[in-house]
């Protein structure tokens, strides 16, 4: 693939998680005055923005970061193709009550990621730059993760022969998909794109503590899934105080990386806040297993963290991703790599403490506040989403 055939490929999947993003913020309000974000909602920002976000960017990471060439562009269009057409089937299988188009749905989409994943190994075996290996892992791990997940979702669709098979299933299903999909995905990605954001060094022993958090935390994860399924909540927790482990090693060189050169860019901004958000979630996801009670008080528990798990860590670590990512994709000369970053940067600062305030009402669980913080979330995505229009348009002009 070109470099602007891989630019194309890139934008085309932005523009995808932009409208899925956008999508999730105006499906709120038409539901508003509805306290709490849908079903719907939730799943258009998670499996809709953050799994288009992840599939593009996580196979250019890998070849960018292994030295390998760029996939060709009709493999790439192609697989965004069947990605949305399995993510539209499942979110209009749902809402519908159609549980064989949720199913089929969810096949193609694991036969999707399955052919991700070949290709971020045959990156990883071929690859000539072996120090950042360990981020291409990551993306392994998530995408066994994700794939159980779906599997998870799709038999909690074709309606568990129990209530508790249901609770088991549900646990299984929100911890593959946001623990290990999504956190696992961007805690690989961090350790490069941390240090690049900020424009400093990476830290001595980084790729160190990569390889060893990898293995920490897949396996909490691993063990925490399999006794969820069990039944056995003992287990789960302490499956899910290994995966905190290991969180909290990652945390060691991105805190010194932090230290070495302060965020100073939305990007920045936006991607520190998110990891805080991560990890007190993950904190709170502990707490929730750990406590005595049933699956199903288990279950309820876990869900009160979703909300502002969604919120603080995914919309955040997507906007900052996005941020960042957009003047590299966009190009053009200096001059007009300038204007978009100045485009996305208006009222930076302003937004994103918004942002933040809006988390912080979520995660308060008082309707009037929930209502009101995902209020502010949906204008925070829908102010992203023009400016990063706006920045299209500057750049474009620039180029002229």
């Amino acid at each position: 693939m070109s470099r602007p055939s891989r630019r194309a490929g890139l934008t085309a999947a932005n523009l995808t998680v932009a409208g899925y993003l956008l999508a999730a913020a105006v499906e709120f309000l038409v539901g508003l005055p509805g306290p709490a974000p849908t079903w719907l909602v939730l799943h258009l920002l998670l499996l809709g923005a953050a799994t288009n976000a992840i599939v593009a960017w996580s196979a250019h990471f890998a070849t960018t970061l292994l030295q390998q060439p760029p996939l060709p562009a009709a493999p790439v269009a192609a697989r965004l193709a069947l990605l949305n057409t399995g993510i539209v089937g499942v979110l209009v299988g749902v809402q519908r009550g159609v549980t064989v188009l949720v199913i089929a749905s969810a096949g193609l989409l694991v036969a999707v990621l399955l052919a991700h994943l070949l290709t971020l190994v045959r990156a990883a075996v071929a690859g000539r730059n072996r120090r950042f290996a360990p981020t291409v892992r990551f993306y392994w791990a998530a995408t066994v993760a994700v794939t159980a997940g779906i599997a998870a979702g799709s038999a909690l669709a074709a309606g568990p022969s129990t209530v508790d098979w249901w609770w088991r299933l549900y646990l299984v299903h929100v911890h593959l998909n946001l623990l290990g999909w999504v956190t696992l995905t961007v805690l690989g990605t961090l350790y490069t794109l941390w240090p690049t954001a900020l424009r400093t060094r990476i830290v001595a022993g980084t790729e160190a503590t990569a390889r060893r958090s990898l293995i920490v935390t897949s396996a909490g994860l691993a063990l925490a899934a399999a006794a969820l399924l069990a039944g056995s909540r003992p287990v789960a927790a302490a499956g899910l105080v290994v995966y905190l482990a290991g969180v909290i090693d990652f945390l060691v060189p991105f805190v010194r990386t932090g230290l070495q050169r302060a965020p100073h860019s939305p990007a920045t901004w936006l991607l520190g806040a998110s990891t805080v958000w991560c990890s007190a979630a993950v904190v709170a996801d502990v707490v929730a297993v750990v406590r005595p009670g049933s699956l199903q008080a288990v279950a309820g528990r876990v869900a009160d963290v979703v909300p502002w798990f969604v919120a603080g860590f995914v919309v955040q670590v997507l906007l900052g991703a996005l941020s960042y990512l957009i003047p590299v994709v966009l190009g053009g000369p200096p001059a007009a790599g300038k204007r978009t970053t100045a485009a996305l940067g208006i009222a930076a600062v302003p937004r994103v403490v918004v942002l933040n305030v809006a988390v912080v009402l979520i995660a308060c669980a008082d309707r009037p506040l929930v209502r009101v913080g995902w209020t502010l979330v949906a204008a925070s995505v829908i102010g992203f989403v023009a400016l990063a229009g706006y920045a299209a348009v500057r750049n474009r002009s620039s180029c002229t």
